[in-house]
């Protein structure tokens, strides 16, 4: 209720004033002032519960001498700060905001935001119980009814500030979208200054600031949302420029800037409050979203690692963010250098020293290279290694080793390195693919699909061999035990363990990744393989999808192919040949001998 609207104000009236002293100045006043006017400030003067709001928009507990004084300075529009400072809270808090509405002197951003801190901070001292002595001691000497309950009171002055609110709402709405987020940065740096949590600020922020900006907001969240969308696309595009993505993020974080500063207002005023803005911790959350997105699926951690900072520095004020933020960056640095680690690790050359014919074969973190023959590591589809030891008589002859790499186009086929090489390279070759091919096979499974014919989601299909036919039959995992030996993975059923199937590690493409598939599964036991690595049919299906058939290659020895395969046959890690090849020579020179000597 402003001043001039006031019945105590319409009638000329005061606090101390009793039933007849106001019906007399009705009567007076009636002669000056609309009849129905003065009608109605007599009614809601004569009404003690009416009567309430009329004496809490007044001056409680100010003289009349002063509130003379005061009501001939507001012709003028102005109060000086020395007279309101002496003035009771209530009272101060009537008049700062008859000045802020009313006011004949339009103020800067600057002194509004200084008038409606010290407006918050006026209501904020004001003592309900302080009031009611106050109201009911001028109550009984007017004669009129005291207030029996300080609630009463308290409800009261709650409206107050509600009516303030929506008056202040008003005026603040011809300010400029930055004039108004100035303003109120400023009167919350004051409340943070003096140590108060004012009432009468929050709702600043909530109920005038918030809704002011609601149109802006709602537009830059959807253009962040765009513009993370817009940035995943982009990072997903073969050949893509850096220079190009950065401008993408360039812009992304941009909006993200804009959409922070308008929201730095309610992010601060809910600080103060020790609580967190709902809005901006779940947009920060999709910013980290994205930052993991661009680490762990492209590895670009010095993209997410810019972003990450950028946002650690605009979510500031969202404190459960900015710890999230911290950890981010820590683990982006443990990522780059676990990234450099694995680089060293996957980086390796092997050379065939020769005059007329050398070979060399090399891996480095995108592709394998054979050659004139290339191999993206990112389109391997298959491998297969193993060492076979020679012997004869018992005594060691040599070592054959065997190592095979291919995609869906074809493969390479390598039988010349030693043994040394073969252990080093085999090492950088399983760490560069063996780990992304275990997550494909898995993601295959999760999405009904099965391994060679044999192995599914929930069991694997084993084999019980007869004298002319074979038997096969699907187990649960359960039911069913592997081990490594002799060169392969043998699975065998526990209660009928004449069901069996063997994956050769030489033999068979990819054999080794099942073999450490199910070593991980025995580890993490679950009902399926998929559930054991926690990848959903969602997951599944962002994997790269690569088809293991049954299909059995010819065989290669130090060849490149154009055809697609699954296996390839080498020599088994076993004796058995050599030893039948010794039997059959020295029966050979036997029978020369014999029938040289008969001779």
């Amino acid at each position: 209720m402003i001043i001039k609207e006031n019945p105590f104000y319409i009638l000329g009236a005061s606090l101390r004033d009793n039933r007849q002293k106001i019906m007399s100045l009705a009567e007076e006043k009636s002669l000056e002032v609309d009849e129905a006017v003065c009608s109605e400030a007599r009614m809601v003067l004569t009404n003690p519960r009416r009567r309430l709001v009329a004496e809490l928009s007044w001056f409680p507990g100010v003289s009349l001498k002063e509130t003379s004084v005061i009501l001939s300075k507001l012709k003028f529009g102005v109060l000086e700060a020395e007279l309101l400072d002496k003035l009771p809270p209530l009272v101060r808090f009537n008049l700062s905001l008859e000045l802020l509405l009313h006011g004949k002197k339009k103020l800067s951003d600057a002194a509004l935001e200084k008038s409606l801190f010290e407006l918050a901070k006026s209501y904020d001292d004001i003592n309900a119980d302080s009031l009611l002595r106050v109201i009911n001691e001028e109550r009984s000497i007017s004669g009129f009814s005291e207030v029996s309950d300080v609630a009463i009171l308290a409800e009261e002055i709650e409206n107050i500030r509600i009516q303030a609110v929506h008056s202040l709402q008003d005026l603040l709405s011809g300010r400029s979208l930055t004039s108004l987020n100035h303003i109120m940065l400023g009167v919350l740096a004051r409340e943070k200054k003096d140590g108060s949590s004012l009432e009468l600020v929050q709702d600043y922020i909530d109920s005038i600031y918030a809704m002011s900006v609601q149109k802006d907001m709602e537009t830059l969240d959807e253009g962040i949302k765009s513009s993370i969308e817009n940035v995943k696309k982009v990072a997903a595009r073969k050949n893509v420029s850096k220079s190009y993505l950065e401008q993408v993020i360039d812009e992304f974080l941009s909006k993200l800037e804009d959409y922070d500063n308008i929201m730095q207002p309610m992010q601060v005023s809910m600080q103060n409050r020790g609580l967190e803005h709902t809005a901006s911790r779940e947009m920060a959350s999709q910013v980290r979203l994205l930052a993991i997105h661009l680490s762990t699926k492209h590895k670009a951690f010095d993209l997410s690692e810019r972003i990450v900072k950028k946002a650690k520095e605009l979510f500031a004020e969202v404190n459960t963010s900015a710890e999230h933020f911290a950890e981010d960056l820590s683990a982006i640095t443990q990522l780059r250098e676990s990234k450099a680690k694995r680089e060293k690790e996957i980086t390796c050359t092997i050379e065939k020293r020769s005059l007329f014919f050398p070979k060399t074969v090399s891996i480095n973190p995108k592709k394998i290279q054979y050659g004139e023959t290339e191999y993206q590591l990112n389109e391997i589809t298959h491998i297969r290694y193993g060492l076979t030891e020679r012997y004869v008589n018992g005594f060691h002859q040599g070592t054959d080793t065997m190592v095979a790499f291919g995609d869906s186009e074809g493969e390479t086929v390598i039988t010349w390195m030693d043994k040394y090489d073969f252990r080093k390279f085999t090492d950088a070759l399983w760490k560069a693919v063996g780990p992304d091919l275990i997550m494909i096979m898995v993601a295959q499974l999760a999405q009904g699909k099965d391994i060679y014919g044999t192995i599914y989601n929930d069991g694997i299909k084993l084999t019980k061999s007869k004298f002319f036919s074979s038997e096969t039959k699907f187990f649960k995992w359960h039911e069913v035990g592997w081990a490594e030996m002799n060169g392969a993975i043998h699975f065998m059923a526990f209660k009928e363990n004449d069901f069996v199937k063997s994956f050769s590690f030489q033999e068979i493409n990819n054999a080794h990744v099942i073999s450490v598939m199910m070593r991980i599964f025995k580890e993490h036991p679950a009902r399926t393989i998929s559930e054991a690595f926690g990848m959903s049919k969602a997951d599944a299906k962002k994997e790269r999808q690569v088809s293991f058939s049954e299909d059995t290659p010819e065989d290669s020895d130090d060849s490149t192919s154009g055809n697609s395969a699954s296996t390839n046959s080498v020599n088994d890690e076993s004796p058995d040949g050599w030893l039948g090849l010794f039997i059959f020579v020295f029966i050979f020179i036997a029978i020369m001998i014999a029938m040289l000597g008969g001779a």
